[in-house]
């Protein structure tokens, strides 16, 4: 493989994991909800004494390791709760609560545009700063509205959010990428549309589910309902590549060694923009899928590995390339797990029928297990990674699927 190859192939690779975590220890007309559609929850407004006690800092700590009220079973409507933390991510912390309990501030931070957040020994006791890395990690992983906000500080102290900024980077033949980001927008506008987003993520419930809905048709009428509203658009948030060298290839082809790549690679809030655009990239639509089954209660994993697309698949191998990477779901019913694929569902209608929108999802790639996935994507699953996971003390390996799910 050439040098240039190589660089854009790990470019490429290293711009879909960045953007998993590109907040978590990095310093770098939408409708609006009315107000009797879907009223506020409940929220305990906490009555700050001047100077809090380490026994006051200690409870408030551990209260935040409380799991988290399923709505929609308790109320038989939906809320969307913008302080969200998985149980399975939550639970990582159980020795370190204040860690759980500065991600869920920061995420509320967020979901109010606050233009910054103080990570404070008197607000949350002794203090690392890898403490505040983990607590940025979490919220970044958990919190869908996060996908809008960089965050702009070193350890503990305070730390600027910036909503939406536009990254840009540079790229050298040694693979090390320089990222770099702008001013993004103001509170006011990243404000309608995290509005837009929560709207949406509470209709996509309400108008499927009740409070008698099973796991199965949880995640299964979620599914049915994001392959009907989106499409799959790849070149979104394409790389533009300024190609510069000062030398020419070799006899053999192989590119000269002082290679520099410069481009403007994507901006911060990829699946909050494809709701507002109805469209995705392969990515996006897999964290949407994931972010709204987690508040359903529902495990989802998003993941990733290296393959082959076979069958009505096949298109989706990147052209003139001899493997495709393949982003998909890894959902939790039950005590069993199954591959899920709202993205091949949708582009292999649009290749079947270009002009045609999607009524009635046929749920062709739901529910599968690991041989009916590889029927269409033979994945290598030494190389999948679980993209939504915490990277310092997370399990990258994916779960095994043994059944299929068969309608």
């Amino acid at each position: 493989m050439s040098e240039f190859k190589k660089i854009f192939t790990n470019l490429i690779f290293s711009l879909i994991v960045f953007s998993v975590f590109m907040s978590a220890g990095c310093q770098i007309s939408a409708k609006k909800i009315e107000e009797n559609d879907y009223p506020t929850p409940d929220v305990i407004i906490e009555d700050k004494p001047t100077v809090k006690t380490a026994e006051d800092i200690e409870k408030l700590n551990k209260d935040a390791l409380k799991e988290d009220v399923d709505s929609l079973s308790k109320d038989d409507r939906f809320y969307f709760n913008p302080t969200f933390i998985p149980e399975r991510l939550k639970g990582k912390y159980v020795n370190n609560p204040k860690v759980v309990r500065m991600a869920r501030d920061l995420m509320n931070a967020v979901y109010e545009t606050d233009k910054s957040i103080n990570f404070s020994e008197s607000e949350y006791g002794p203090l690392t700063d890898q403490d505040v890395e983990d607590a940025i990690e979490l919220a970044n992983v958990s919190g869908i509205l996060l996908q809008g906000a960089e965050f702009r500080g070193e350890g503990v102290g305070e730390w600027e959010i910036v909503y939406f900024p536009t990254l840009s980077f540079t790229a050298t033949p040694d693979n090390d990428f320089d990222f770099t980001s702008d001013d993004g927008i103001s509170s006011e506008e990243a404000r309608v549309k995290f509005e837009n987003t929560v709207d949406y993520i509470n209709h996509a419930v309400n108008d499927n589910l009740n409070k008698d809905s099973t796991a199965e048709e949880r995640a299964r009428k979620i599914y049915e309902q994001i392959v009907r509203d989106f499409e799959i658009d790849e070149t979104i948030n394409q790389v533009t590549i300024s190609y510069q060298s000062d030398g020419e290839s070799d006899d053999e082809g192989n590119d000269p060694e002082n290679i520099t790549v410069e481009g403007n690679a994507f901006g911060y809030g990829g699946v909050i923009n494809g709701i507002e655009s109805k469209k995705f990239m392969s990515y996006d639509l897999s964290l949407l899928y994931s972010y709204i089954l987690d508040q359903l209660h529902i495990d989802s994993y998003a993941v990733s590995a290296g393959g082959n697309f076979k069958g009505e698949a096949s298109f989706a191998n990147f052209s003139g390339m001899s493997e495709g990477w393949g982003i998909w779901n890894i959902v939790k019913i039950q005590d069993n797990y199954y591959h899920c694929s709202p993205g091949l569902e949708i582009m292999v209608f649009k290749d079947k029928h270009p002009n045609d929108k999607i009524e009635t999802s046929d749920l062709s790639y739901f529910g599968m297990s690991d041989e009916k996935m590889k029927e269409t994507f033979d994945f290598r699953k030494s190389e999948a990674f679980v993209f939504n996971d915490l990277y310092g003390n997370g399990n990258w390996e994916i779960p095994e699927c043994t059944d299929s799910l068969h309608y």
